[in-house]
């Protein structure tokens, strides 16, 4: 790999060497031997997966390097001393998840996330499952395979835009979601908090991200109560250099952490308190009011955008029913200038009209003096009368050219 340009490692430098079946022919000198080529397939092929679709580099199909580091711990663990420890990915896989979600809100094209796993879980929580009850964890299926079917049975567009999502976001309701999902396995072990903080720090690929447990106590099979409030923005971190940042809080965090406990008996029934459904409505309404263990009002970041977003709904709903009752309001104007055009309209062809019948009417009179006169007034009105319609136009199409 030493060997490859620039610090990504194109997909297709990989494919090469390892995805054809006489590649080591072709690339023996870079290898010790064909059976140690072999061993490293299964490596090669988790770095190719790990690096396209989970920690995904750019459009462009090429693996961070980093990623080639993280395959290996998990394939052979981290050595300390004596004793090898193995990890497990889904913290990496959430800080890297949260981070593409950040940089997509303020812009950025490409999600450097796993996208799929990202759309598993909001439509296994958007759809509420009708019986749900627990897995046989020895007939488990794969979940991901049968994500497309799961989808077109339950009416989804996985393309829909904005017209598609956004009333039905709009219209969820709490009953309507399914809080627990089945094939998620709880115990009493899982991790929500640190000792003196109220979240986690989750390092990433490229960055950390912060993350509260305890505000989502129903998806872990817990009661949620007030959840306790702390401001995590500084740990929203992309790594400089390779350098992570705030590498001693993260340790401190994870040491003193603290596990959920007692799950509630039913998870398909999640329980809240009456406390929590009041603070909710509070902080939605603007108004953050302090949880428990906090002697005073911390800024938090994550509830401010929340909010945010619920002020700039209502407002666009606001908006959006102002424009449809002034669009109704214009609409009946137009019709009615329409109608009254119309019989103005028609009021000028019938004088025409009138005024043609007169002026042949005279001409049966033509030799006498009063008769010529008659017949040049009517003349004289019908012309003034075609000069007023032509300014009326011009002055139409020049209002209508300036607006333009």
């Amino acid at each position: 790999m030493d060997k490859l340009p620039g610090p990504n490692i194109p997909l297709r430098k990989l494919y090469y060497r390892f995805g054809r079946a006489r590649a080591y022919e072709k690339f023996k000198e870079e290898f010790v031997s064909e059976e140690k080529w072999k061993e490293t397939h299964p490596l090669a092929f988790a770095i190719c997966l790990l690096g396209t679709m989970v920690f995904p580099q750019g459009p462009n199909y090429t693996i961070h390097p980093s990623v080639v580091m993280v395959t290996h711990a998990i394939f052979y663990g981290v050595d300390y001393g004596s004793a090898t420890k193995y990890y497990t990915l889904a913290p990496m896989i959430l800080a890297d998840i949260y981070r593409a979600l950040d940089k997509c809100q303020n812009g950025e094209r490409f999600f450097q996330g796993c996208n799929l796993i990202l759309q598993w879980w909001m439509m296994r929580h958007l759809i509420k499952a009708h019986n749900p009850e627990e897995s046989d964890p020895l007939r488990r299926s794969d979940q991901l395979a049968g994500h497309d079917w799961w989808m077109y049975h339950d009416h989804c567009n996985k393309t829909g835009g904005l017209k598609f999502w956004y009333p039905r976001l709009q219209g969820l309701r709490e009953e309507n979601v399914q809080w627990s999902i089945e094939c998620l396995r709880v115990t009493k072990q899982m991790v929500i908090r640190a000792q003196k903080v109220p979240y986690l720090i989750f390092a990433g690929l490229r960055g950390t991200r912060p993350y509260a447990p305890d505000r989502v106590l129903r998806q872990l099979e817990g009661k949620q109560e007030i959840p306790q409030i702390a401001d995590m923005k500084k740990f929203a971190t992309d790594h400089e250099d390779g350098r992570i940042s705030y590498v001693e809080d993260i340790r401190r965090t994870w040491k003193t952490r603290r596990v959920l406990g007692e799950p509630v008996p039913n998870r398909f029934r999640p329980e809240c308190s009456k406390e929590y459904k009041e603070w909710l409505k509070k902080s939605l309404a603007g108004t953050i009011e302090p949880g428990p263990n906090v002697p005073h009002i911390i800024a938090d970041v994550g509830a401010k955008h929340q909010i945010r977003l619920h002020q700039l709904q209502e407002k666009f709903d606001r908006n959006e029913l102002e424009h449809q009752r002034r669009h109704s309001e214009d609409a009946r104007v137009i019709t009615q200038l329409k109608q009254e055009l119309r019989r103005a309209r028609q009021c000028l062809a019938e004088l025409d009209d009138s005024m043609e019948q007169q002026i042949q009417s005279v001409e049966r009179f033509g030799h006498q003096e009063g008769a010529r006169l008659a017949r040049e007034h009517l003349w004289a009105n019908i012309y003034a009368t075609w000069e007023e319609v032509s300014i009326a136009k011009r002055t139409r199409l020049g209002e209508s050219s300036g607006e333009a």
